[in-house]
């Protein structure tokens, strides 16, 4: 639902309400008065942008496994080649 901003004439604040397009009785979420007017902007949409992102959804991800992959690998290289001495 979008997010829209309204003047209320009795407590005179702004105040901003989320509500469905078509809902009647908007009242002012401070003081509950009906006498609140609708500001000149229809809606109020907060988007957050990545418009810097150039990777895909995932590759962070799948650098981590290999990565894992290639410490156990050479984890297990190290113990193949361990000498175990008798005490």
């Amino acid at each position: 639902m979008p997010l829209y901003a309204y003047d209320c004439i009795d407590c005179k604040s702004v105040v901003e309400i989320r509500h469905s397009y078509n809902q009647k009785n908007i009242v002012c979420t401070i003081c509950g008065s009906l006498n609140i007017k609708k500001n000149l902007s229809s809606s109020i949409q907060r988007v957050k942008k990545l418009d810097n992102i150039k990777s895909k959804t995932g590759d962070e991800v799948r650098k981590a496994i290999e990565s894992g992959k290639q410490d156990l690998e050479d984890y297990k290289k190290t113990r193949k080649n361990r000498v175990y001495n008798k005490k």
